[in-house]
Formats: C-alpha cells, sequence, structure tokens
C-alpha cells in the first residue's frame, strides 16, 4: 500500500508512514526504533529519504527530541487513517477467511509484565500460534496514551489516579501483592516479625511508585517513604539492593525470581501486606479478531491470579 502526495506525485509506503508515526508518537529516532524493533540507523534514513522526496522537513528537530512541522500535520493524520483502515481491512479478511491471524500490542505496567511473559505468552503461542504478540512495558499514563494513538491494542495495568480514554473499558482481572527485598547481610535481614517502624531511614528501590503505596507506607511505617532508586527494569534495580542498603519493592512472583537470580531475600515484615488491582483495558468494538482472542485468553489465563 502506498499513500499519494499530490503535490510531489511521490508516494509513500505504509512501512515508511509507520515510521513517520512512530517519530512522531515517540518524540525521538531512539524510542521510535526501540517501539518498531529497528535500528536508530534504519529509522533516519528513512526519515531523510521521506523529507528528501517531499522536499520539506517532516520533523523539526528540538534539544528535547523530534516534533512534527504544522506542515506534516495533515500529512500524519491521513496516513494515520490509511494505516488503520489497512488494518481494519485485513482483520476483515482474516474474520471472512475464519483464520485467526495478525498483530496484538499488549502494554503491561512492571507487575502485571511478569505474568504476561510466564503465563500469557507460551499460552498464546500453543493456542493462537498465527498472532504474534509484542508487550511495551510502561506506566499507566505511558500505556493509555498509546491506545489512544493506536500504537497499543490492549493495555494491563493499574488506573489509581488516571483515567480511561474514550472508546475504552477495563475491568480487574489480578490481584498482586507487594513483598520488601534485601541483600543477605542487611541490617533487616533474618529478623523475624519486623515492626514496620524498623523500615524508617531506608530508601526503597522500584519503579515510580503509586499513590496509594505511599500513603499505605507511611501509615505502616510511620514516616514517608524514601526515594532511594527508580529504574524500569528489576535487574538493574536487584543489582542497586545487592550492593547497598536499599530496599526492593517486587510483587510475590518477581520476589521469587529475583532470589534465585540475585540471592536476594524477603523481609518478614509483621504486616498484612499491600496489594493492588491489575486490569484489563480494551477497546469497546475491537476491529480485528486476534485482539477479541487475546483478551479473552488473557481473562482466562490471568482473571484472578493472585502473585
Amino acid at each position: 500500500m502506498s499513500i499519494r502526495n499530490h503535490g510531489t506525485g511521490h508516494a509513500l509506503a505504509s512501512r515508511e508512514m509507520a515510521i513517520l508515526l512512530a517519530v512522531a508518537d515517540e518524540g525521538s529516532v531512539r524510542r521510535a526504533a526501540q517501539f518498531l524493533g529497528l535500528t536508530p540507523a534504519a529509522v533516519s534514513k528513512t526519515v531523510r529519504m521521506v523529507e528528501a522526496r517531499l522536499d520539506a522537513p517532516v520533523f523539526e528537530r528540538r534539544a528535547g527530541g523530534m516534533a512534527a512541522t504544522e506542515a506534516a500535520a495533515a500529512l500524519l493524520k491521513s496516513g494515520r487513517k490509511a494505516l488503520t483502515e489497512l488494518s481494519a481491512a485485513e482483520a476483515g479478511f482474516r474474520n471472512r477467511s475464519g483464520r485467526i491471524a495478525g498483530q496484538v500490542r499488549i502494554g503491561a505496567g512492571p507487575f502485571p509484565a511478569a505474568s504476561v511473559a510466564r503465563i500469557l505468552v507460551p499460552e498464546a503461542k500453543r493456542r493462537l500460534p498465527d498472532v504474534r504478540l509484542s508487550v511495551e512495558l510502561g506506566t499507566a499514563e505511558e500505556l493509555l496514551a498509546g491506545l489512544q494513538r493506536g500504537r497499543l491494542d490492549l493495555a494491563l495495568c493499574h488506573l489509581e489516579d488516571v483515567s480511561l480514554p474514550p472508546g475504552f473499558h477495563a475491568h480487574v482481572i489480578q490481584r498482586l501483592h507487594s513483598v520488601l527485598m534485601a541483600r543477605p547481610g542487611h541490617p533487616l535481614a533474618g529478623i523475624a516479625a519486623l515492626p514496620p517502624t524498623r523500615l524508617a531511614g531506608y530508601g526503597l528501590a522500584g519503579f515510580q511508585p503509586y499513590k496509594r503505596f505511599l500513603r499505605w507506607y507511611q501509615s505502616e511505617v510511620g514516616a514517608e517513604a524514601e526515594s532511594g532508586f527508580v529504574a524500569p527494569d528489576f535487574d538493574l534495580l536487584a543489582e542497586a539492593v545487592a550492593q547497598s542498603d536499599l530496599l526492593l519493592v517486587a510483587s510475590r512472583g518477581i520476589a521469587v525470581g529475583l532470589a534465585r537470580s540475585h540471592g536476594l531475600v524477603a523481609l518478614d515484615i509483621g504486616w498484612t501486606g499491600f496489594s493492588h488491582e491489575v486490569n484489563l483495558i480494551q477497546p469497546d468494538s475491537p476491529e480485528a479478531s486476534a485482539i477479541a482472542a487475546v483478551s479473552s485468553l488473557i481473562d482466562e489465563t490471568l482473571r484472578q491470579w493472585e502473585d
């Protein structure tokens, strides 16, 4: 498929338009390349080639990234509509042929991402062999923005302090319980029924914490949580904790894996624990049968599964 540029007579291929849209959505070549599974050099080359053919810049280069020019906004809007229509046409063909196939893009928060990798992906390969799954990690705000832009099809995340975009609905599928982990030689490691007040003064390592967790932590410990290290990867977090007195916030399932891979230990804290709900966010009317099939599979395999 190509998208005709009437001003020059040249046509943009669907792959080129997809790259331009990714750069516009992500705001940088590096993030667009990561999202598309391409190298930054390939993305940059495509942008330069398109701009050379159009004889006009598509993006403004800024210190904080890249933004579409005012003149390119209409082109990108038309391109997004054309790609959406193409995707819907392909989905309709597969539906009529009775074959469930295609790509489903899932966004997941840090905690549900573990169960997606451990449970959903293997089950999807077995039961939906013609469906390709891609998983993007992000905060709830980032994932909801991805749904709105059409960059994601489904999302698994908490809905605290955020609102659903129009055209989507959500329901709870998981309840995850948080634990605190430390290095084996940590001053608090090995203490039975550790009073929560003993946690005061120790920094926390983890993803950007939920506001409800921070409020709960303060009520249990009697002091505000001290942020020690924030990173988007549990391996990085575990390495930082293994070399310091920081405490790592993780779910029970992730804690088991980090105990094996990094030797961290869970603290025996005398409290009831903190849990939060994970929601499956999906379109009200999915255009592709593959999206509906994966949504049903998520419900079947992950719903009410407690970590």
